[in-house]
């Protein structure tokens, strides 16, 4: 076993790996590595008494929030793909929970993958400098 960061990690063997993903896949929609949870504001009205509510880059301001991808490979609502899926309701609505939960499942499959004995899955990761995304217990949300 290697021991990384306080958790560890048993290599898995090629066919354990597809079960596994498999398994993983066929709980519901799956981003592709460079999709992020992204914060964006639309409206700059400055309103009185929200002001000092909230502290964070938009203060006072409606925060909504966006997966975002670097190409067109998330599904829209008519099937079609787009760069940009909306997310309603921001922190806490159930929409945000599906798209925390599709993070994890992905970061979950791309862990199980690079840790393959026989690195059968090496040409997904070639190009990928920052191996961030493997944490799955700490979704990122970018404001």
């Amino acid at each position: 076993m290697i021991e990384r960061s306080g958790r560890q990690f048993t290599p898995l063997h090629y066919e354990e790996v597809l079960e596994r993903v498999e398994a993983s896949a066929n709980l519901g929609f799956l981003p592709p590595l460079g999709v992020i949870i992204k914060g964006y504001c639309t409206n700059f009205r400055p309103r009185t008494g929200f002001d000092d509510i909230d502290n964070g880059e938009f203060p006072g301001r409606t925060r909504y929030y966006r997966l975002l991808a670097r190409n067109k490979c998330l599904p829209g609502k008519n099937g079609q793909m787009v760069r940009v899926v909306h997310l309603r309701g921001g922190i806490g609505s159930e929409h945000m929970d599906w798209a925390i939960a599709s993070l994890q499942r992905r970061n979950r499959i791309a862990e199980m993958k690079f840790h393959c004995i026989e690195q059968s899955f090496l040409q997904e990761f070639r190009g990928c400098k920052n191996f961030s995304f493997l944490d799955a217990e700490n979704i990122k949300i970018y404001r």
